[in-house]
């Protein structure tokens, strides 16, 4: 036999998109192919050996197929330069061994671990690339294409096969139409689009009847230049939203988009009260997934821990936004965090700490990071190889709580910077005052080297009191009251 001339990620990405993963053995061959093939989506059945074949594009008579080792795996391999086929276990089974959450290794190297998407069956990496905070040359739609493309090719590369854009994700003016879509239509040209599920939002604040639902759909379609997505979700709805679209018809909408080919799943993201989180599941019964809010901070908000595991047992995948809290569990974690986190020895990053407890909750299909630059691609892809469910020891998890409490004894704005309070009518810069204040708390200062509270330009005493900004926050905060506190902190101007 002759050494298989295919590229590893491309064998890969074949069996990916089939419900398999493949692990190399002997990785000093690197010229030839040793797969270990993992059950399929449903992790009972397993393809024939001319099934495998086919799917790789191999001739079935010039491969060797042998069971062994653990029953209902099979491995895959062509001859070795000595003309030896080396394919028996137990010989090699110290090298070819299956990892959690079934991880794929790739010219013997960790690549990405995948988990099953819930009842879809679908296998998906575990971090996703969140297209809502893309590097920019200036404000929000300044995309700077070659770099985020670069970025998301790396990311696509790497074996990250899960994207999520929005309608809104960097607008102009926050609250229109935004330049995520097109960017990706652009950047997915070719046979990218092929290795990654797509997904996308319903900017359901602005839909007002059942029509705007297919109008709006056809509109994103067309600047994503593709002819479906594979997972279309309500955007950021709570009780009265999910109430108000229903009543629209929303579930008949759905339903026929994907009678249509138009999308693959129906799905939804919750910004809401933890009562309504059940309701929603349970008022349509082909969701795929929910996308939530959850981090070692965020266990008993909005939907929590509980409604994670509510979905989970429901048969719904579970993707996971703001893993990091706005980066305030990462680049921005306060020192308090970064002093406790010092006397581990684990040697992990903040933002690592904070990734692997997402990672540990089994009900977790994956979580959602929105990277601007290569420094963050790297650490995400470095940290998801080694995460498992259930990795963590109960000393671990102690200490994540023992953060959790640090953090809220000196939380005054927990601010996300997301951005949707933007742009404020009277110029108030509401993000950076709240910034500003978290740091003035977390310091005991009002050093403005420290806090950047003298850079701001629209400062709080420009609030008329309006009220616009929190009926937007996703987080819900008093952000007149929060206003009003920083005023008095810092001083009127």
């Amino acid at each position: 036999m002759v050494p298989f001339a295919g590229s590893f990620a491309w064998i890969n990405h074949r069996l990916m998109r089939h419900g398999y993963v493949a692990v190399m053995t002997h990785p000093e061959q690197s010229l030839y192919l040793f797969l270990i093939l993992v059950g399929d989506r449903n992790g009972v059945s397993f393809y024939r050996q001319e099934k495998i074949c086919d799917l790789l594009g191999l001739d079935a008579h010039r491969v060797q197929m042998c069971k062994g080792g653990v029953a209902g795996r099979f491995i895959l391999g062509t001859a070795n330069p000595e003309g030896q086929r080396n394919l028996a276990l137990p010989a090699c089974s110290d090298r070819a061994r299956i990892l959690p959450s079934r991880s794929r290794w790739i010219m013997g190297r960790p690549h990405m671990q995948v988990r099953t998407l819930g009842r879809t069956g679908i296998q998906v990496s575990i971090f996703g690339f969140g297209c809502m905070r893309l590097p920019t040359t200036g404000t929000p739609d300044q995309i700077d294409e070659p770099a985020a493309t670069k970025l998301l090719h790396d990311a696509i590369d790497a074996g990250v096969n899960y994207l999520d854009t929005a309608w809104y994700y960097h607008p102009k003016v926050f609250g229109q139409r935004g330049f995520s879509e097109s960017f990706l239509g652009r950047a997915l040209s070719g046979a990218r689009r092929d290795k990654i599920y797509l997904a996308t939002k319903m900017p359901q604040s602005w839909v007002k009847s059942r029509a705007d639902m297919d109008c709006f759909l056809e509109d994103q379609l067309q600047h994503l230049k593709t002819d479906h997505v594979d997972f279309y979700l309500l955007h950021g709805i709570d009780g009265n939203a999910w109430d108000r679209l229903r009543d629209l018809g929303v579930r008949e909408f759905l339903d026929s988009a994907r009678q249509r080919g138009l999308i693959r799943f129906p799905a939804f993201s919750f910004h809401g009260d933890r009562d309504d989180f059940p309701r929603i599941i349970d008022g349509y019964d082909q969701w795929a997934l929910a996308q939530i809010q959850y981090n070692y901070v965020d266990t008993q908000w909005q939907a929590g821990l509980s409604g994670l595991r509510y979905a989970a047992d429901k048969g719904l995948g579970v993707v996971v936004m703001e893993p990091l809290k706005g980066g305030h569990l990462a680049d921005l974690a306060p020192p308090v965090l970064r002093l406790l986190f010092s006397y581990r020895n684990e040697g992990w990053t903040p933002a690592e700490w904070a990734l692997r407890f997402v990672w540990n909750e089994p009900g977790v299909s994956l979580l959602l990071s929105g990277m601007s630059n290569a420094a963050q691609l790297a650490e995400n892809l470095r940290i998801a190889n080694s995460a498992h469910a259930n990795g963590l020891s109960t000393e671990q998890l102690n200490v994540c709580e023992a953060a959790r409490d640090a953090l809220w004894a000196t939380i005054k704005a927990d601010c996300t910077n997301c951005g949707y309070c933007q742009p404020c009518p009277h110029g108030v810069q509401i993000p950076k005052i709240l910034d500003a204040y978290y740091a003035a708390a977390l310091w005991s200062t009002t050093n403005d080297w420290i806090t950047g509270y003298g850079l701001i330009a629209g400062t709080p005493d420009q609030c008329t009191q309006c009220g616009e900004c929190e009926n937007a926050c996703p987080q819900k905060l008093p952000i007149r009251r929060l206003l009003k506190e920083a005023t008095i902190h810092f001083g009127a101007r």
